[in-house]
């Protein structure tokens, strides 16, 4: 087996190619090396990386779509968007969720508000990321009641397929 896969790679690649297929090989694994020698270094970088932008999502990014389903009372969706909140994030000092941002604040109001949340080294759990990666499933997947626009009979998905309810 590993014979015929190197006969593949020796006469389906001018030299030229080959050089280049080894070349970036060879920076691919050197690379690797160089990460794992510098790993304590690297590692608490990513870590803080991850926390932030997982933070960022759940308390900035969910804000505005938190508000239309509140206006549009999509109760399910609100709920789901709640729960992912208090799921994953993570406040300064032991304070809790503040829910009501999305009901008092205006729309740009909602956008330039300044979050503060912990720099912490330490990423979300699995557990945390499976469950808020299957509620934003359930709230953006094309046939969920989240993406759908109901009218008298019919409901309309987003994506402009019909479906009668």
């Amino acid at each position: 087996m590993g014979d015929a896969y190197s006969r593949v790679l020796r006469y389906n690649f001018s030299p030229d190619e080959l050089y280049a297929l080894i070349d970036v090989i060879g920076m691919i694994k050197g690379l690797g090396g160089l990460l794992k020698n510098s790993e304590l270094l690297v590692l608490p970088v990513a870590l803080r990386y991850i926390h932030d932008t997982f933070q960022a999502f759940l308390q900035e990014s969910t804000a505005h779509p938190l508000r239309r389903a509140h206006k549009r009372k999509k109760t399910n969706v609100k709920n789901v968007m709640l729960n992912m909140r208090n799921i994953g994030s993570d406040y300064l000092d032991g304070a809790t969720a503040d829910d009501s941002d999305y009901k008092k604040m205006n729309k740009k109001q909602l956008l330039n508000v300044v979050r503060k949340y912990p720099m912490r080294f330490l990423p979300p759990t699995h557990s945390q990321i499976a469950l808020i990666r299957r509620m934003c499933h359930s709230i953006f997947s094309p046939r969920s009641s989240g993406m759908q626009v109901c009218n008298d009979s019919s409901c309309v998905l987003i994506h402009s397929r019909v479906c009668v309810s």
